[in-house]
């Protein structure tokens, strides 16, 4: 019988500096978005730019990120690099491009280009972070949590040293100076993903090999479960293994030829982003990610300026209270994803940050009907508890969608390509929806009555609008998500883990043996333990 299909012994030693790429990426992007927020408005009342108009800038981000993901879900699996790299090059450019119109002083010039830079921006986002993220359950499946809490972290660190760096770089040049500086630190990424990136051929190769290794071990498994001490393989039921494996080479071999084709419409038939999206659990994660990012980048476009006219901040004491805001945001990552990794599922902890976090918009401002009186540290604490509440509702986020869509769609489609690629779509989609309404929404609410009142009903809409959820439950499909469901993917997942176990040589080399009995017991403890 032939020897069992183990995944590329080179990709998987080359995980770990794919991952790196990724992070590094990540990571400089966040730099970038960071200093938009302390210094962007600030600049923009020198020139009489309405806090509409702020908010739409805002906006233009988002909405090249929806755009693009919308357009590129189907087709990201074709060529993750050329992605990647192109989206690093349209987020270079729109840096760049954005920081250049303020040396045209004109007002009118000045907006339209910010709005359409920051679009390019988002565009290149997107084209880099849904290619990564989709690809992060694929080479590390049973430590999605883990890889995802580290990339949050990550994105906090370089949400922190943003205003660091900024704040320095600002003092030795003028405005457009942190822009210039920090979008060459991000385009040092392309060399990196040239080198370091698999090209698309290994990757298809790699995930091919996976999905075979992995309908291989799950046969085995339950082939040696149900035989339990008292079977022993016949001829015949080594041919049916034997022409089971053929017909597995067989679907490996047409999923790679529909790849290399680039015809992906029959891996798409099988799942639907309408259908998963119908079912009560993947909506409920889709809003309150939907909600808390329409808050956020809200305090974002608008926390700046409020403190400024407030407080009478100056501009560095105001870049340290977002440095002080982005660390709690990385160790409460930290902390959410220990708590959140073994567990079979994690909304539950999501809808507790969710309300705790939309709890204390009352209190940022403060609300006006609560009489209470204007303090500079309770005003910077809930900002604290809103950022540390953002990492409750954004870390188990993606892992949430791949489980509870895996599950919707177990036995139906084996793919952890899509359901990974679908997962990603999900998250990028609902928290750029959330980016794309809270600034536009919320500055024009300021325009009309201020800061306070704003971050009062943001927290009324985000607590009734998940009520409102609840109360038409009903009217989605129903899942509950069982433990046994976790317990399957948890073996399912770690088989990609163990190519090197010589498990899979006993399995082959020793079915038919005369001790072909207890061997199958002690694999059965063997997975039982996995």
């Amino acid at each position: 019988m032939e020897q069992p299909l183990l995944p590329q012994k080179s990709f998987e030693k080359n995980k770990k500096f794919i991952f790196y790429v990724i992070l590094y990426g990540i990571t400089t992007q966040c730099m970038n978005l960071s200093i938009l927020g302390p210094f962007f408005p600030v600049q923009a009342k020198e020139y009489d730019i309405s806090e509409t108009m702020i908010g739409l800038i805002f906006s233009g981000f988002p909405l090249g990120a929806i755009v693009c993901t919308l357009f590129i879900r189907k087709w990201m699996n074709m060529n993750r690099k050329v992605f990647m790299i192109c989206g690093i090059v349209f987020y270079v450019l729109g840096m760049v491009g954005f920081a250049s119109a303020f040396y045209i002083e004109n007002k009118e010039f000045i907006i339209s280009s910010s709005i359409f830079c920051r679009f390019l921006m988002g565009i290149g986002m997107s084209m880099y972070d849904n290619p990564s993220l989709s690809f992060i359950p694929l080479l590390f499946k049973h430590k999605i949590d883990r890889k995802l809490s580290i990339i949050e972290g990550m994105q906090n660190i370089g949400f922190m040293l943003g205003p660091l760096l900024g704040t320095l770089l600002y003092n030795i040049g003028d405005f457009q100076t942190p822009f210039f500086v920090l979008a060459g630190i991000q385009s040092a990424t392309l060399p990196l993903l040239l080198i370091l990136f698999p090209k698309q051929s290994e990757i298809t190769e790699f995930i091919n090999d996976s999905i075979l290794l992995t309908q291989q071990a799950l046969k085995y498994r339950s082939t040696y479960e149900s035989q339990g001490q008292n079977s022993i393989c016949s001829e015949r039921e080594e041919e049916k293994v034997n022409r089971n494996s053929n017909d597995d080479n067989s679907n490996i071999s047409n999923y790679s030829s529909s790849l290399s084709r680039g015809n992906l419409s029959s891996m798409f038939e099988k799942v639907s982003y309408i259908y998963s999206i119908s079912h009560f659990q993947v909506f409920l994660i889709f809003i309150m990610i939907f909600l808390t990012a329409s808050g956020f980048l809200f305090l974002d476009s608008a926390y700046a300026p409020f403190l400024e006219t407030e407080f009478d901040l100056d501009q560095d004491i105001i870049n340290y209270i977002f440095v002080g805001s982005y660390t709690c945001s990385s160790l409460s990552a930290l902390i959410v994803s220990f708590f959140t990794h073994s567990r079979p599922s994690n909304y539950k902890i999501m809808l507790s940050g969710f309300f705790i976090g939309f709890l204390s918009y009352f209190f940022i401002g403060p609300a006006q009907f609560f009489h209470f009186p204007k303090n500079l540290a309770i005003t910077i604490f809930f900002r604290y508890v809103i950022a540390c509440c953002q990492s409750v509702v954004y870390i188990p986020a993606i892992k949430e969608f791949y489980f509870t869509i895996s599950s919707i769609y177990m036995n139906k489609v084996d793919d952890d390509q899509t359901i990974g690629n679908m997962a990603s779509t999900l998250y990028v989609i609902s928290m750029q929806s959330g980016e794309f309404i809270g600034p536009i929404a919320g500055q024009a609410l300021v325009e009309c009555l201020n800061f306070q009142m704003t971050s009062a009903y943001i927290a009324i809409l985000g607590i009734v609008g998940i009520i409102f959820v609840y109360l038409f439950k009903k009217l989605f499909k129903q899942f509950e998500f069982k433990k046994k469901h976790f317990e399957y993917f948890q073996v399912k997942q770690r088989i990609a883990d163990i190519s090197s176990n010589p498990l899979f040589d006993t399995f082959q080399h020793e079915r038919c043996s005369s001790n072909a009995s207890s061997n199958a017991t002690n694999s059965s403890k063997e997975y039982s333990k996995i």
